[in-house]
Order: structure tokens, then C-alpha cells, then sequence
């Protein structure tokens, strides 16, 4: 399991952890082409489209600015990453703020992967902060598809995907891989602030 996670200050990180298929992620950047701030939460205009973020030595993204929701925010975020497309299947409420960009991520295989059109968004969940995260062409409960995972012992299992809480996408390289994501639902240790990537599949009827 890769955690995608953000803190209080902004930063998005993902580390590795003990899932079994063996795509450690090495690096990554990401390049806004949209974005929405609270007014008055962005004073020296840092967030500007055509930026690019590159993930720093501990696999982090770094977005500086304040922290006050506003329902204005989750306004464009909705109209732009709706129910479908986001791993909460639900609208938020009040965001900080919310940026569009091409994710891209290397693994350890040496293979570099792209997903344009990902959202990352911050919002409030009790003593903390929840990072919201989507793509224009995500599936997750609205729409479920079945797919294998290539790294199971069982071969050829089929394996559920889109259910609520997840979210699966395709790099713009390979549409017969599959991406899925889980956003964090509080329990241990699994905080609200983390964003996970879960599984890499491949889908039903794509070769092995």
C-alpha cells in the first residue's frame, strides 16, 4: 500500500508500505492547469496554473497557504469533480482549497505513469483535516467494474472495484491498468488525512 497523505501544513506524501505487488514509487510532480482558494487564504499568489510541484526527498508535494473553508470553494470543486469522480462519492461542503493537475508518478520498475485531470482537495474533519481526492475519469461506486489482480496467488480471481470509499483510475499510458485508490475514513490507521493507492489491476479481459 502507497500512502498519499497531506498534514496541516499542505503536504501531500506518499511512502510505501507492505502490499504485496512490488511498484515502490520513487518520485513524482505534479503540474496545476486549475485550482480554488478560500479569498484572502493565498496572499502571494502561490498557487498559479502552469506550476508544477515535484515530490521532494520524502515523497512529498508541498501547497502553501492558509486554512479556512468556505463553501464558495466547494462549489467549483463539486461542479468540477463530482459524486462520481471522487473517493468520497458524495459533495463537500466547505474546502480550504482544491487544485487540478497531470499526476505523474515513477516506480521503481522503472515505468513512469500519467493521470491528467486529478484533484487534490482539503476540507475538515473533526480535530483535523481531510484530503478530498478525485479524476475526471475516476469509477467508484456510481459505476463498478470488475478486474483481476495480476499479483494475486489465485490467478484470474475476479476482484470488485468502485466501491464506496475507493476510486479506480487508468494512466493515460496503459487504459488496461488500473489504479485504486482509498480515501481515509478515520479508523486506525487508516486517518482521514491519507489518501492511499491500494492496488494495481489489470482489467477484465486486458492480457496478462
Amino acid at each position: 500500500m502507497d500512502t498519499l497523505f497531506g498534514d496541516e501544513n499542505g503536504n501531500f506524501k506518499i511512502e510505501k508500505d507492505s502490499k504485496p505487488f512490488s511498484w515502490s514509487i520513487t518520485g513524482g510532480t505534479f503540474e496545476i492547469t486549475d485550482f480554488d482558494v478560500t479569498i484572502g487564504q493565498d496572499p502571494d499568489h502561490r498557487l498559479k496554473i502552469g506550476n508544477s510541484h515535484k515530490m521532494d526527498n520524502e515523497h512529498q508535494f508541498l501547497f502553501e497557504f492558509g486554512r479556512h473553508g468556505d463553501p464558495e470553494v466547494a462549489k467549483t470543486f463539486n461542479q468540477r469533480c463530482p459524486p462520481a469522480h471522487n473517493t468520497f462519492n458524495h459533495t463537500a461542503g466547505k474546502l480550504n482549497f482544491w487544485v487540478k493537475g497531470t499526476l505523474t508518478l515513477a516506480f521503481s520498475s522503472g515505468k513512469t505513469y500519467t493521470f491528467p485531470n486529478t484533484y487534490f482537495a482539503q476540507g475538515h474533519a473533526g480535530a483535523t483535516n481531510n484530503w478530498w481526492f478525485g479524476n475526471d475519469e475516476m469509477v467508484n461506486s456510481t459505476n463498478p467494474i470488475i478486474a483481476w489482480d495480476p499479483y494475486s496467488k489465485t490467478p484470474h480471481v475476479p476482484v470488485y472495484l468502485g466501491n464506496n470509499c475507493y476510486g479506480v483510475i487508468s494512466p493515460k499510458e496503459d487504459e488496461n491498468l488500473l489504479f485504486k485508490f482509498k480515501r481515509g475514513d478515520g479508523a486506525i490507521p487508516n486517518p482521514v488525512n491519507h489518501v492511499n493507492l491500494v492496488g494495481i489491476y489489470q482489467r477484465k479481459g486486458a492480457p496478462v
